[in-house]
This record gives C-alpha cells, structure tokens and sequence, in this order.
C-alpha cells in the first residue's frame, strides 16, 4: 500500500490532464507535439515516483545512528564494571541495552538475535553468574558495527551546534 495522502497525486494527474488539453491547442505555436496519452504516462511516472519516495523514506529518519551514539557510549562504559564483577551496574543498565538495540529494529532478525543476548545477559547478572556475563557482554560486542563505532575518533564537542541545540537553542559543550 503506498502511503502518503492520495488527494494531492489525485491534484496534479488533474492538472496535468487540464494542460495537456490546452497544449493541445497550443501545439502548433509553442509546444513540441505531445500526445495526450504521452502526457498522461509522464505523470503517471512522476507520481508513482514520488509516492515510492514517501514510502521509502518512512521508516529512515535517523533514530539508528541517534540509538548508536546515544546508547553505545553507556555499553562500552560497563565493560569495566563486568570486568570487575559488579552485576548491580549490569541489571542498572538493562534499559540501555534495549535502547540500543532499536539500532537493529529495522532488521527483525538481527533485533531478534541481540535482544536474546541482552535477555539472557540480564538474567545472568540477576543471578550473579560473572563468567556467563562475560561471554554474553563479549558476544554482544564482538558485532561488526559496534566495532567500527567504537574505532571512530572522539568528534569535537566545544561550540558544536547538535540538532537539539537548533532547537532549545543552547551550544553543546
């Protein structure tokens, strides 16, 4: 099912209807010769086009790069505390886990895989089975992606103008 509104696709097939009947008056003068049938194919074409691009783009609007800066930062931070052996840090930061792992949400099966990895991770850490956290946080970590996010350099952060601070209007710093 496409998506987006249908009265404005409706508008313009109308519109271009209307000008291919006075182009075809004009023809002779102005235009080079069109059909109406030619007409009609080219805006059948832009619009199903456009429609296309509305659905295509509806379900990216950056909430996977904004779940892997915001989130990630706090996962790799409790490596220390399991490396320690602190299973209170690891069932604190359950919420974080899942957070992060809307980065995979638009891929059910890998969504599927990491929030079975963050399950059995948090029930292990209720339990206080060090070792098994350790392989499960390892596991975890050992994701391609998470592993070039991490390689990334630290970006600057004095007078960085965020989205957010476009618009409350402070300066990230």
């Amino acid at each position: 099912m496409a998506r987006g509104p249908l009265l404005p696709a409706l508008l313009a097939l109308t519109a271009v209807y209307g000008a291919s009947l006075l182009i075809g008056g004009l023809q002779s003068a102005f235009v080079t010769p069109m059909s109406r049938r030619q007409a009609m194919q080219g805006v059948a074409g832009a619009v199903a086009t456009t429609l296309g691009v509305q659905a295509a783009h509806a379900d990216w609007q950056g909430e996977p790069a904004k779940a892997l800066n915001k989130y990630l930062p706090a996962v790799v931070a409790l490596g220390d505390s399991i490396a320690k052996g602190d299973m209170k840090a690891v069932v604190k930061k359950e919420r974080k886990f899942q957070l992060l792992n809307t980065f995979w949400r638009n891929s059910p099966a890998a969504f599927k895989v990491k929030s079975a990895i963050v399950e059995d991770l948090v029930d292990a850490a209720a339990e206080g089975k060090v070792d098994e956290v350790k392989k499960l946080y390892a596991k975890y970590m050992d994701d391609p992606i998470i592993k070039t996010a991490k390689a990334y350099p630290k970006g600057p952060t004095k007078n960085v103008i965020s989205t957010w601070s476009a618009l409350v209007g402070v300066e990230k710093n």
